[in-house]
């Protein structure tokens, strides 16, 4: 038995099935091992279900994707199920084999269904369950083989109704829509029911959507009408498009876009600069735009970064844009991008509006959650005008909000910014400090002591003096009689001079100590010489191997010239120090001196 060949055995072991598992492997240890080959089960995947295992692909992959779908098709009885199952997993020869023992599968039942549009029409009927068509739209474009398996089917059965399943004369039923549709009647919902899968679910699914509109013509009439509310459910269910998805309806279909469509796809990063790219926004759609997407934040996820850089710098206003009140907009939301407020603060500067002093005290960020890192990034641009900024409607500072929340960080975030502990606002609002004694807030207590304290100690010191500047000492001394500017010219000279000199001294003397070699050094550098002398002299091409260390030789083997050589060489020295340096190459070349002589 082990003279035949193994190739001979897996050609014989692939007429039989994959349910034979255990008769064979039970057989003997030989068969057992032909049996677990990589090859064999490939082969069983590709001529009996089809498609490839999902990844990740782990160690006897295929083995595993075959028996765990002759597991699953045991328990499946059902036709239908079945090829549900087979069109979820990519399993194309099983689907095949399906459809062509059950045809009928191709034109589910039409049920009655009550559904009012918006339009004031009533939706009269539905499939009975989900075609085949409108499962592979829900994957993506790796189902594409799958479709035109399901397609070639359904266009050969369509032409004929003989699979449509007609009521019985006489019975009646409530669920069943009493006129069936013809088989290319059928065919044509199954083909809508599958666009508007595919607009709903979004993704990849443009090589499904080309296919579609290649193959069935009347579908480029459908999306071309019915499109835009297609496109507006995908946008409510959040299942963002692709831009070749949108290049499919701008090539096939000749679909124009609008800023609308802009508007609804802004928050699909990718999409979003491919509209901006192909429309003309700038002038008319970008107030527009950026309207919608602020006043849209409480309920929508936040804004990519790169898509408002792009509105904010490109776009052109004719009419005065309220950039105060968006940006107050902007920061009740959450979460906050330090950059997009960034940009916002420059705009409205570029544009000539005054900056608010309230920016702050309308940012739920910081007066609510207590965010010091946002509110140290406002005061670095420049938002924050005043820090001891009284509120109009509230009376209370940013300082009254972070003790009362007990916020510590934003606290001495604010005391270093200058903000005063005994700020008492209007209406009728206590100091921080007195709020902070109130509720018991010790820590926060004492902090607030010591800012107050500093800051009476800083009235109370003498105020510096002040120096005169440049301009008005030359202004007193052209002022001055010559006489006066001459003394004062030789006396500023001759102190300056003596500073100058007694620079130049130390530098000099720094120099000097510099350049001292202790006697360690002297000996390291004599024995290198001495190795270096003779190890040219007895191989004349070690001059060239060792051109780092002669170029520091001549340099009077200064630091830079030594740290070369330990990097040409990958020598580790200790330190990095001039001694250190002189001890790694010595040890280098007493090796390659003992290489020498053992050469010789």
């Amino acid at each position: 038995m082990e003279e035949v060949p193994q190739e001979t055995w897996l050609l014989i072991f692939s007429f039989l099935s994959p349910t034979d598992s255990p008769r064979v492997c039970l057989t003997c240890k030989w068969w057992n091992e032909i049996w677990q080959d990589k090859t064999l089960w490939k082969h069983f995947q590709i001529a009996l279900i089809g498609g490839k295992p999902r990844p990740p692909l782990l160690p006897k992959a295929w083995m595993k994707s075959v028996k765990i779908a002759f597991s699953k098709l045991q328990n499946l009885k059902r036709p239908r199920l079945q090829l549900e199952f087979a069109i979820e997993e990519g399993h194309t020869v099983l689907a095949n084999r399906v459809l062509r023992a059950h045809p009928r599968i191709l034109y589910p039942r039409v049920v009655k269904k009550r559904f009012v549009r918006p339009s004031g029409q009533q939706k009269k009927c539905a499939f009975a369950h989900h075609h085949p068509l409108q499962l592979v739209a829900q994957g993506t474009n790796e189902n594409l083989e799958m479709m035109k398996l399901i397609w070639s089917h359904l266009a050969k059965t369509s032409k004929t109704d003989d699979l449509i399943k007609k009521p019985k004369p006489g019975v009646k039923n409530h669920l069943f829509h009493p006129e069936q549709l013809s088989a290319a009647m059928s065919a044509q919902k199954a083909v809508r029911v599958c666009i508007s899968e595919l607009f709903r679910t979004g993704g990849n699914n443009a090589a499904l959507l080309d296919f579609i509109l290649e193959v069935f013509p009347d579908a480029i009439a459908y999306v071309r009408k019915h499109w835009r509310r297609l496109s507006t459910i995908s946008y409510y269910m959040k299942s963002p498009h692709s831009t070749q998805f949108f290049e499919v309806l701008e090539k096939k279909v000749g679909v124009v876009f609008i800023v609308d469509d802009l508007q609804q796809s802004i928050l699909n990063e990718p999409l979003a600069h491919w509209l901006l790219d192909r429309l003309s926004w700038q002038a008319d759609g970008a107030r527009a735009i950026i309207s919608e997407t602020l006043s849209s934040f409480g309920w929508r996820d936040l804004c990519p970064r790169s898509v408002m850089k792009r509105l904010l710098s490109e776009g052109t206003f004719n009419a005065p844009f309220p950039w105060m009140k968006w940006t107050y907009e902007y920061l009740r939301r959450t979460p906050i991008d330090k950059k997009i407020v960034k940009w916002f603060i420059q705009r409205a500067e570029r544009d000539g509006l005054p900056k608010d002093p309230e920016i702050a005290l309308n940012c739920y960020e910081i007066t609510t959650r207590g965010n010091a890192k946002l509110f140290k990034h406002l005061f670095k641009i420049g938002a924050i005008v005043d820090v001891n900024w009284v509120g109009r409607s509230t009376g209370r500072t940013l300082l009254h909000y972070a003790v009362e929340k007990n916020h510590v960080e934003l606290i001495k975030a604010l005391l270093e910014c200058g903000a005063d502990p005994k700020a008492k606002g209007r209406k009728g609002a206590v100091s921080p400090l007195s709020i902070a004694s109130q509720l018991g807030q010790h820590e926060v207590r004492a902090l607030l002591l010591d800012a107050t304290k500093k800051k009476q100690k800083k009235k109370q010191e003498p105020p510096p003096r002040k120096r005169k500047s440049k301009e008005l000492a030359d202004e007193e001394e052209k002022e001055a009689p010559k006489e006066e500017e001459g003394t004062a010219n030789e006396k500023e000279n001759g102190t300056n001079g003596k500073e100058e000199k007694s620079n130049k001294k130390r530098k000099v003397e720094e120099k000097k100590g510099a350049g001292k070699k202790t006697e360690e050094e002297k000996m390291l550098e004599d024995r290198i010489g001495e190795l270096m002398k003779w190890i040219c002299e007895t191989d004349a091409t070690e001059k060239i191997t060792l051109k780092e260390v002669v170029t520091a030789q001549q340099k009077d083997f200064t630091v830079f010239p030594l740290k070369m050589v330990c990097r040409k060489w990958h020598l580790k020295p200790t330190s990095q120090k001039r001694v250190n340096l002189l001890q790694a190459i010595l040890t280098f070349l007493e090796g390659r001196e003992a290489m020498v002589q053992a050469e010789v």
